[in-house]
């Protein structure tokens, strides 16, 4: 599990990467960041901020899942 904001405010796990895109678990929101605010920061932590944000999430067993897409990816 990765901390993201500090004093524990957020918490994700990395959870799949594939192909062109990595799945978030998270496990933490103190300050109920938005999903777009939460896709944003892991968007320019794990691929950078020049990075466009395409994102996706959605709830699975409870959780909430972020899907970030790399945008210099190409099949």
């Amino acid at each position: 599990m990765i901390e993201i904001l500090d004093n524990g405010n957020l918490f994700v796990e990395h959870i799949y990467a594939g192909g062109c895109s990595d799945f978030f678990k998270i496990h933490k929101n103190k300050r109920n960041l938005s999903d777009r605010e939460i896709a944003q920061i892991l968007n320019d932590i794990w691929y950078g901020e020049e990075n466009e944000l395409d994102y996706s999430s959605k709830m699975r067993d409870g959780y909430k899942i972020i899907q970030i897409v790399d945008d210099d990816c190409f099949f």
